[in-house]
């Protein structure tokens, strides 16, 4: 109220508040058949953007976790990836669906994540939450790569694997130069069985995959190579990365553009500027 008369919102508040008629008999049934027939305004933008020839972009990532102290962690943390993967799909509003790799090895696991931006972002940061609390499964988590506009899915759909037979070893030591460069080549090699498996039928891809190290054994990273990864100070951490590349995308809409070589090169040069 302003100066003793209504303003302009309450009074479309109060228009609005008024009841709406009730329709009955078979105008009713009419109306209720045209709206089952309706398409929601999303169903209209995806057919329209369809006949355009127009995809949304995909958010890829690739990420690295230690595992913490817990017995049988490997496992435990596998079982919990996934619980969240779903929980995270379940409420996205825009029904997105992950697909990717997750590789779990004695120590660590490694993981490509593909899907709309959303709900990447989603994941992202309830790993970012769930990291203090979870401790025992996780000690460390390591951002390798993030490209927010990838043309597309490199996955067919989302599977998970405990890798069988590898021998824990000492991390590899890279410098700067060889982070760059070896980082980007692990995110290839593992998309390559994505695109493998992308031809396939259901059945086709579930014995592939039940016989990955087998059928697929030149495109499995190297345990060291990841250690080594995790170990590098060049390597953002989870919550440091997100905090300054993802906080940027979700409350100022800033969308940052680069493919995974100069990502990295980003990464390196940002991680300089906060350890100086």
């Amino acid at each position: 109220e302003r100066n003793g008369k209504l303003t302009g919102a309450t009074t479309m508040e109060k228009r609005t508040s008024v009841a709406a008629p009730v329709v009955t008999g078979p105008q009713a049934e009419i109306l209720a058949e045209l709206d089952a027939h309706l398409p929601s305004l999303l169903e209209v933008v995806n057919e329209k953007a369809a006949s355009l020839g127009l995809r949304e972009k995909i958010h890829r990532v690739m990420i690295a976790i230690k595992y913490g102290k817990k017995p049988n962690c490997g496992e435990s943390l596998k079982a919990t990836l996934e619980s969240w993967f779903e929980a995270e799909q379940a409420v996205d509003e825009r029904n997105g669906k992950l697909t990717g790799v997750l590789l779990m090895y004695p120590v660590c696991c490694v993981a490509i994540l593909e899907g709309v931006h959303n709900l990447i972002i989603g994941i992202l940061k309830k790993l970012k939450e769930n990291h203090e609390r979870n401790s025992d499964l996780m000690s460390s988590i390591h951002m390798l790569i993030s490209v927010p506009d990838a043309p597309g899915k490199s996955f067919p759909n989302f599977f998970s694997k405990t890798l069988q037979n590898i021998v824990a070893k000492d991390s590899a030591q890279f410098d700067k130069e060889q982070v760059i460069n070896i980082t980007p080549e692990i995110s290839i090699s593992l998309q390559k069985i994505g695109r493998k498996l992308e031809p396939l039928s259901p059945d086709e891809r579930t014995r592939n995959i039940d016989s990955l190290q087998r059928i697929y054994a030149e495109h499995i990273p190297r345990l060291e190579d990841i250690l080594g990864l995790c170990a590098s100070a060049d390597v953002m951490a989870l919550d440091v990365r997100f905090s300054i590349f993802f906080s940027f995308l979700l409350f100022m809409h800033v969308e940052i553009a680069c493919d995974s070589y100069n990502d990295n090169i980003l990464s390196f040069h940002l991680t300089q500027v906060l350890r100086a």
